[in-house]
């Protein structure tokens, strides 16, 4: 399917569902925003050597709908985005996200969730459109009057249009235990067990060190845990700590992952909305492998290292004027080779 297929495919499933306003009643909670604004890039190849410097002019629109029954609760979310690029074409995309979950209430003590999730990118002339699904069942639990768990089973999967070499599938098992510490203060201890399924091929190196190619294809094991704790006294404030090991089969894809990171968001004043959202990571790859071979095609999949920081000011209770100021350290599409931007968005917000 051509790339202009899909975009107005995707404009049309997210019109319908805007379009379901028309006949939404009362007990059908709708809400809508619409951003528009330009940004400057300053990096926009995402290059760990040659920077180039680009304005973008940003549109966004966030749709929500929501329902609740007796034992039933439904969510659904739509975020569509285009960005253009006046100076180069070759970066011109739209990116599509649909979001839809339910959770039924089985017992006073026991929840039933299930979520479908997918998010697909699309450039006007570059090829590199991928797509990402996921689907997940979960099941949570109030033990007494300070705990409760949560036990899931998520299935997810990467598919790029021009090639089958980045493409995996994958599946993981999480628990999750919640408790209320300190009053406010809700302190959540996960661990996580997970496999990935690559269409790659497997690589080994022989003694004389050349690549090998394997007759499986690459598999990876990935265990994590992670521990978040979340307050609210005067705003919402989250800090979280994840840890992630993950053997691969494949020689140079195994590594180790510690990454921190926090989000703040309060109101220093009745109209002005200040968050912040950080993030610092310590990788360490377990094979030593020259930083040749790529992990991935799109390097923003890869966010290893940011500092944002959003300022919203409403106008009205309807209309809002938006700032963003944001530093990039990720990692690019070459391993262990990291590239660097400076992100500033200046917009407004319309809220219906």
């Amino acid at each position: 399917m051509s790339g202009r297929r899909q975009i107005i495919i995707l404009y049309v499933l997210g019109l319908t569902l805007m379009a379901t306003r028309l006949f939404a009643q009362s007990p059908w909670k709708w809400g809508n925003r619409v951003q528009v604004g330009l940004e400057r890039d300053s990096n926009i190849f995402e290059s760990s050597r040659f920077r180039t410097a680009a304005a973008a002019g940003r549109f966004v629109l966030r749709s929500r709908l929501d329902r609740a029954w007796p034992k039933l609760t439904f969510s659904g979310s739509y975020a569509g985005g285009l960005q253009a690029y006046p100076e180069y074409a070759r970066e011109h995309k739209i990116t599509n996200q649909l979001d839809l979950g339910l959770r039924w209430r089985l017992a006073p003590r026991w929840q039933l969730s299930g979520r479908a999730a997918g998010f697909l990118k699309l450039y006007f002339e570059a090829p590199l459109d991928f797509a990402h699904t996921l689907t997940e069942a979960q099941l949570d639990a109030i033990l007494n009057r300070r705990f409760s768990a949560s036990l899931s089973l998520r299935s997810f999967g990467l598919d790029y249009a021009a090639s089958d070499v980045f493409d995996f599938s994958g599946r993981n098992v999480a628990l999750v235990v919640h408790t209320k510490v300190l009053g406010r203060a809700v302190a959540d201890f996960g661990a996580r067990l997970g496999h990935l399924k690559f269409r790659r091929p497997a690589y080994a190196v022989s003694p004389d060190g050349f690549f090998v190619v394997q007759a499986s294809r690459q598999e990876d094991q990935l265990f994590g845990a992670s521990l978040r704790l979340s307050w609210r006294k005067g705003g919402l404030w989250q800090l979280i700590a994840d840890w992630q090991q993950n053997a691969s089969n494949s020689y140079g894809n195994s590594y180790s992952q510690f990454r921190i990171s926090t989000v703040a968001g309060w109101r220093p004043a009745r109209r002005v909305l200040l968050r912040l959202a950080a993030l610092l990571q310590f990788k360490h790859y377990t094979d030593t492998l020259p930083p040749a071979l790529p992990i991935e095609l799109d390097a923003e999949r890869n966010e290893s290292n940011f500092l944002v920081a959003d300022i919203s000011l409403d106008a009205t209770r309807h209309f809002a004027w938006l700032l963003r100021l944001a530093f990039y350290d990720n990692e690019s599409s070459i391993r262990n080779v990291y590239y660097r931007k400076l992100l500033f968005f200046a917009g407004a917000e319309y809220r219906f």
